[in-house]
Formats: C-alpha cells, structure tokens, sequence
C-alpha cells in the first residue's frame, strides 16, 4: 500500500447511505430489509451491506453506469461539502462495492459527521431531508443498537462504563480497523478516528473514552447551520 493510499483508509458503510437517499428519485422508494427475530445488530450491519451492494447495483442499472453514479454523488452531496477527489470504489464490472470503499480524507468524514448533526443541514441549504435523518437514527425493528447503515448509542459494542457517559442521540459510523465517526447531534459534536488497530475491544473504548471525555468537558453547544 502506498503512503498516499494509507491516507485514504477506508471507512465502510458510511457514504452509501448518503448516495442511495440522493438518487431516491432515480431508483424509487427504498423497500424494508426483513428483519425477523433473533437477529443481532452485527448480523443485521452485515445484512445492510449487502443490501447496499445489492442497492449500488439497481442504481446503475436505472441510472446507465457507473460514471453517472459517480458524477451525481460528487455534485449534489461531495461538492456541496467541499468534499475533494472522495470516490465510493467500483468492483470489476464498474459498480460501486456499496457496502464499503468510500475512500476519503479524515476532514472530508468530520463533514459527512457535521452533516448528520447539522440534521441534514449544510451552509443553510438541506442535503438530506428530515424525514431521512430522523429514519438514519431511529432504531432498526431488528435491534436498538443499529439504525440505518449506523450504529446507535445502546451499542452493547461499547464497554458499558463508557457508553453510560454518551449522550442518548450518539450515533457513529464504523469502519475498517476500528475507524470511526463519533456523532453527537444534541452536542454540535463530531470526532473522527482513523489508522488502523489490531486489538479492536481497546481501540474502540480508547475512542469513545476521548469523545465521553471532551463531552464532560464542553459546555454543551448549539448546532451550527
């Protein structure tokens, strides 16, 4: 892996969400994932990723390529960012993989962070509608812990000493290596962590540890717009 590479570590399941909600008119309504019961939020996060494989696949078959995908992710959610060469990978036949490989800078994840804590909200234009954001934090039917392609505050995945400390609208996206984007809406607050970590239990309860930390620490704040 090349040094320019290591800087672009991939966060999984985190700018699929944003695209699949962006192409909404192109691909139609999205449809429920079957839940069932007994199914674990680990299980349930597996299933979601494959759901948006099989979702990235749909949109290139109704919008006509990958190009197409790339072009419309890049102007109506990577520019209006100031999001920079970000691209979601394609697979070999050119669709985007969908459930992971958005390669991006750290910045570029603390503003996808402040866009869900800005409530889909961006400079004073709205990127994601309300009803989206309110579905993208809401409990799956198949465990609290998990949401729509994101993880929520009841995460058992969390030591419970540390997950007592955060706030009850925490959200985070999970990626590869223990790489995270650590959301708190109510608290205007977003920390993002990359590299790469072998022990996985110390490297996630090091990071929530810091987020509880500065949490305690700041006077609470109000969303910025």
């Amino acid at each position: 892996m090349t040094p320019s590479r290591k800087r672009f570590l991939v966060l999984a399941i985190v700018v699929v969400p944003f695209v699949l909600l962006i192409g909404a008119r192109q691909v139609g309504p999205a449809k429920d994932i079957p839940s069932g019961t007994g199914y674990a939020a680990l299980e349930l996060c597996t299933r979601t990723m494959l759901s948006a494989n099989i979702a990235m696949l749909r949109m290139r078959q109704v919008m006509g390529s990958h190009q197409a995908i790339y072009d419309y992710y890049q102007s109506r959610l990577f520019a209006p960012l100031g999001i920079r060469n970000g691209v979601i990978e394609p697979d070999a036949s050119g669709t985007p993989v969908g459930g992971a490989r958005g390669i991006l800078r750290p910045v570029d994840w603390l503003r996808l962070g402040q866009l869900v804590a800005n409530g889909g909200m961006w400079s004073g234009t709205r990127l994601l509608s309300e009803d989206y954001v309110k579905f993208l934090m809401a409990p799956s039917p198949a465990s609290a812990e998990y949401g729509a392609s994101i993880w929520r505050q009841p995460s058992k995945r969390v030591a419970a000493e540390i997950r007592a400390r955060l706030p009850q609208d925490s959200v985070w996206f999970a990626g590869h290596m223990e790489q995270f984007t650590i959301v708190v809406p109510s608290r205007n607050f977003v920390l993002v962590r990359m590299g790469v970590s072998f022990d996985h239990d110390t490297a996630r309860n090091h990071a929530f540890a810091l987020a509880a930390e500065w949490l305690d620490a700041q006077p609470a704040a109000a969303p910025v717009q």
